[in-house]
């Protein structure tokens, strides 16, 4: 348990002269606060079976070593007729009024399906572009290695099952920041989707370190079994869409 400290110190007394120096009387005042912890029953991670309903197991709450369960506060739903992320967040304020919290991360999944599209990607730079919304321009990807310098040679999408259905992939963007305009890799727009039943994708969840935000939408997602091939429209800002083509190497 960690103890936060707050402390104050007082000088009183600090007197110069010509002819003495006056001793200076030093008071520390030292508080301690005890932020409240959260144990949570079943672990911070929950994986559910679409369509059978959401358990919350419980959790409890504890201020310097004593049960405060009964202030916590739980927020949070979760639509297990649906696959997704969602998130139950447990929060209490201690006897000083400082907040702490813990959440868990419910996981809604899809156990029928079958099919893992993981593995590495090649961009297709003839048929990837980012498209502008407010002007209707286009910068096709073949054409970032003239523009800024760009380099996909060694760039792969890199995309990995973590349960049926469910996807981690490396970059919405398909490089067009990193490898297309020499961004840091704190610029890949990493995330996770699902592939449905039909073979079109969907956005569960993304984020972009650099800027600190995510994806508007991911729309026309699919997958091609016959091809094995990948596409989608990253929207991004209310600016952009990345259509990004892939072939699986």
């Amino acid at each position: 348990m960690k103890n936060y400290f707050k402390i104050t110190v007082l000088f009183l007394g600090l007197l110069f002269s010509t002819s003495a120096c006056h001793d200076i009387t030093t008071d520390n005042v030292t508080s301690v606060t005890y932020y409240v912890t959260f144990e949570l029953e079943g672990g911070e991670e929950y994986l559910l079976p679409v369509g059978e309903p959401y358990i919350e197991p419980g959790a409890k709450a504890f201020e310097n070593g004593v049960d405060v369960s009964s202030k916590m506060v739980v927020d949070g739903s979760v639509n297990s007729d649906e696959v997704g992320f969602y998130y139950i967040t447990y929060s209490a304020v201690n006897v000083d009024g400082f907040p702490n919290s813990a959440t868990r991360k419910v996981i809604v999944y899809d156990p029928t399906v079958e099919t893992d599209i993981s593995g590495s990607y090649t961009v297709n730079l003839d048929e990837s572009n980012r498209y502008q919304f407010s002007n209707g321009a286009i910068i096709k990807y073949s054409d970032l290695g003239g523009l800024y310098g760009g380099d996909f040679s060694n760039f792969t999408v890199d995309i990995k099952q973590i349960l049926p259905g469910i996807f981690q992939v490396s970059d919405f963007y398909g490089g067009y920041y990193v490898a297309g305009r020499n961004y840091a890799k704190s610029y890949l727009m990493g995330g996770y989707i699902a592939l449905n039943d039909d073979n079109s994708l969907s956005l569960l969840e993304s984020l972009v370190p650099g800027w600190g935000d995510s994806l508007d939408d991911l729309v026309d997602g699919s997958y091609d079994p016959d091809t094995n091939t990948i596409e989608w429209g990253a929207e991004y800002a209310g600016s952009y869409s990345f259509n990004v083509v892939l072939n699986k190497n």
